[in-house]
């Protein structure tokens, strides 16, 4: 009546069935049995005992409402001897370990019982004198167990679908099945350029520190239920897509700022690209209004392929006419953000200096002349500082001699080349001789701002009156500047 099986196959259990989680306790005299924590037969008693065994496996019939034999362990044919206080068989040394699999198991899927009793030599089952049964069982259910089933794992970056370097990679498993309903968890396993990642391995994400611009990512996952592992499945593959350099920062000339500079010099902060690669930069000035003395010649200004951080412009901007500029950073493989626009405007300087700021001439007698046409004596030499063209008018503070009034030929003036010639247009100024007077009188038209010819020279001559007193004779002249259009 013993009935040992070998079983092969897969199997599960709704329980821990295989500790057979059963106790039995052998009275003296009074026999009882009760569960209690651990798989054993006891004896509490003084007295030895011979007991009869019975260790099977029953399969329930949910039809018939009946337990049906699915397999015997131990089903005595010899008393087994049990010492006394508080001695014990140990019911798992017939059972854990033999049977931990469901093909043999005849019924298939259902509930199940592991039985234990202690019988007499025909089989029946032992009664304490409160007419309880020495025995008792443990149930559990066995059901087919599969693999898990899912799709495809989904890569994304956290920054999908850019796909840059700095964002973490996460892979997600989806639509996973098991039967009958474990608790499934994944194991993942990364590949780089079709490279395993050892160092990676069961991490759902990878962080960017591990990750360059064109690396391909795949993740792998493959589910399991703690016994069986399903079929490992790939995302499809996901490349890390270059990062553009980050917006620049405008430092100087600072925003709705004024200078008088035709060719400023503009200042950014420099644009660190996550990817190591070199940054040039874009520089873009766009005129927003053209006012004042300028020509308005120069609507906007582009230059490219900057490899500072500063750069000096080679064309003149507008003046008195705002523009907006702004700097974007290249890659060579992209354009980051365009910096904040900022404004800057050339003002407009009418600024003026004497080179030679005096004319002296002596030992004249009355009815000598006297110029500066020939540079001996030095005329006045007027510099243009300023950054726009202009007009030079001149007049005297007070007459020179007693006896001749201003606005006489005793006292002229006139425009002269300085050894900066071409720096004014001579055909509108006073090119020939003319009376100076206590009111301002045109002199110079269109003197350049250009260090190359900014000179304009005030020539003088002087006739002293027949009947003029002796003595030093002197005045002051006024030379004006007003700022013009070319």
């Amino acid at each position: 009546m013993k009935d040992n099986k070998a079983l092969t196959g897969n199997w599960k259990r709704t329980g821990n069935w295989l500790a057979l989680v059963m106790a039995f306790m052998l009275l003296v005299l009074v026999l009882s049995v009760s569960a209690a924590n651990e798989s054993r037969v006891i004896n509490p008693g003084e007295t030895n005992a011979s007991i009869f065994l019975l260790l099977k496996v029953d399969y329930w019939n949910s039809t018939t409402l009946a337990w049906e034999p699915e397999f015997t362990t131990i089903d005595d044919d010899a008393g087994r001897f049990i010492q006394g206080n508080f001695s014990y068989i140990a019911l798992d040394q017939f059972f854990n370990g033999k049977y931990n699999t469901s093909e043999n198991f005849t019924h298939g899927d259902g509930t199940y019982r592991v039985y234990a009793a202690v019988t007499d030599p025909e089989n029946n089952v032992l009664q304490n004198m409160d007419g309880s049964y020495l025995e008792a069982e443990y149930n559990f259910t066995i059901s087919e167990n599969l693999a898990p089933e899912h799709d495809a794992p989904i890569l994304n970056a956290t920054d999908y679908p850019l796909n840059r370097t700095k964002a973490n990679l996460t892979c997600y498993n989806q639509s996973t099945t098991d039967s009958p309903g474990d608790v499934v968890t994944n194991i993942y396993r990364w590949y780089k350029d079709d490279v395993v990642q050892s160092a990676l391995e069961n991490n759902s994400v990878v962080e960017s520190v591990n990750t360059a611009k064109g690396q391909v990512w795949v993740c792998e996952v493959t589910p399991t239920d703690g016994w069986l592992e399903g079929v490992p499945k790939n995302s499809t593959a996901l490349t890390i897509l270059n990062t553009p350099p980050p917006k620049v920062v405008l430092l100087a000339p600072g925003d709705d700022s004024f200078g008088y500079e035709f060719r400023p010099t503009f200042n950014w902060s420099a644009a660190v690209d996550d990817d190591g690669d070199d940054v040039t930069y874009n520089l873009h000035l766009v005129r927003t209004g053209c006012y004042g003395l300028s020509a308005c010649l120069n609507p906007d200004v582009d230059v490219e392929g900057i490899l500072g951080v500063s750069y000096t412009i080679g064309e003149d901007l507008d003046l008195d006419s705002p523009y907006n500029w702004t700097v974007i950073a290249n890659d060579s493989l992209g354009y980051g953000e365009e910096s904040d626009a900022w404004n800057y405007t050339v003002m407009s300087l009418i600024d003026i200096g004497l080179v030679h700021d005096t004319v002296a001439v002596g030992g004249l007698e009355p009815g000598d002349t006297a110029s500066t046409e020939l540079d001996s004596p030095l005329p006045f030499v007027v510099e243009n500082k300023g950054n726009v063209h202009i007009n030079l008018t001149v007049y005297a503070s007070v007459q020179l001699w007693e006896l001749a009034p201003l606005g006489t030929n005793y006292f002229m003036f006139m425009a002269g080349e300085s050894s900066k010639p071409g720096s004014f247009n001579m055909s509108l100024s006073a090119s020939d001789w003319v009376n100076l007077t206590g009111s301002a009188q045109f002199a110079v038209a269109e003197l350049d701002y250009d260090d190359a010819k900014d000179y304009a020279e005030i020539e003088l001559a002087v006739e002293v009156p027949h009947s003029e007193p002796p003595g030093t004779k002197s005045t002051s002249i006024i030379i004006e500047a007003v700022g013009t259009k070319v």
